[in-house]
């Protein structure tokens, strides 16, 4: 399941995919649901949850970005970014 990389706005949520994505990582840059956009950005990079180690490595330059995975129900909610 694919957890959920937000940043306050759309540019910089690009940024990251773009840098994730010159890394090697498969990621997709997507429309952020409600319990991850309250932080200020509709869109989110899109990380499988195998890989969310290594692209919160990658993007260590980047803060302040949140990370948001999926619960046991299915919605998201905001974990540790380290």
């Amino acid at each position: 399941m694919d957890c959920l990389i937000t940043s306050r706005g759309a540019t910089r949520a690009r940024m990251m995919a773009e840098t994730l994505q010159g890394a090697g990582l498969p990621v997709r840059l997507t429309r952020a649901p409600a319990e991850a956009a309250a932080y200020g950005c509709g869109y989110a990079v899109a990380v499988s949850s195998l890989l969310l180690e290594r692209s919160i490595a990658v993007l260590g330059g980047y803060h302040p970005f949140r990370v948001y995975c999926p619960g046991p129900d299915g919605s998201y909610r905001e974990r540790s970014a380290g």
